[in-house]
């Protein structure tokens, strides 16, 4: 009884104000596999400029907070001169156009409960934890028909040696993009250029990785780690849509490249 009540309380606090934008995201999700629908949409939004096009050069997807903003920096802190990228639309369309457009695609897959915490501590106002796992497997499934589009890396490799994704990428598609030496002061810089693009992209000062240095920080987490094992007790549909994304992350691991 007491979970039941701490269950109806997170509800009531948490799930309400997000359920109109947690609606909008579930229309968007529908679309989100079908690039003749989504990149039309979402070129007429503030994200065009994110979007595949046919002069793209290289693009780069995964599920939110799976390290997509930290391959977008370092790819182009290796990088000697401008490079077309597509990326952070979260969707599989993007990788799928590339894919028939003859575009180089790099896919970045994390666990799916380190990535939904973190999505769930990051943008708490548009997701539920069912809705995040849901959208995890939303993102991945429709990508295992195209398995040979694209490279498939993992968040530890992606945040651990960049450089070995970079060749993963030119093997496979012949491309020439420089190398990223992984090292701590190289690290440093690609954190840094990742709070200059946010302060850019967001209109605000706040960094949008100061989170992870504040003291509260674990507490939230730890936090929202136990929220999270009561919803798996307590919602089937909850704990569904999770095992769904984990058989599907166990997948994605065998399959990876890097």
């Amino acid at each position: 009884m007491k979970s039941r009540a701490i269950v109806e309380s997170i509800n009531s606090s948490v799930v309400g104000p997000v359920k109109a934008a947690s609606f909008l995201r579930r229309i968007r999700n529908m679309v989100a596999r079908y690039p003749s629908i989504y990149i039309p949409a979402i070129r007429l939004t503030g994200r065009r400029d994110f979007v595949v096009r046919r002069n793209t050069e290289l693009v780069i997807e995964g599920y939110p907070r799976s390290g997509n903003s930290f391959a977008h920096a370092a790819f182009r802190l290796a990088q000697n001169r401008p490079i077309c990228l597509a990326h952070h639309c979260h969707a599989p369309a993007q990788v799928i156009a590339a894919h028939r457009w003859q575009i180089p695609a790099l896919v970045i897959f994390r666990e799916p409960d380190d990535a939904v915490k973190s999505l769930l501590l990051f943008s708490p106002e548009i997701y539920t934890t069912k809705e995040a796992y849901r959208e995890y497997v939303n993102f991945y499934e429709p990508l295992l028909q195209i398995r040979e589009g694209y490279v498939l890396a993992s968040f530890e490799t992606v945040t651990k040696d960049f450089g070995e994704v970079i060749r993963s990428v030119n093997s496979r598609f012949e491309t020439e993009f420089n190398d990223f030496y992984h090292s701590e002061v190289m690290v440093k810089k690609v954190f840094a250029e990742v709070d200059r693009i946010a302060r850019i992209t967001s209109g605000t000062n706040k960094p949008a990785y100061d989170v992870l240095q504040r003291n509260d920080y674990r507490e939230r987490l730890s936090s929202l780690q136990a929220r999270i094992s009561i919803q798996l007790l307590e919602d089937k549909q909850v704990a569904k849509q999770r095992a769904k994304a984990k058989i599907l992350h166990d997948t994605l691991l065998g399959l990876s490249d890097v």
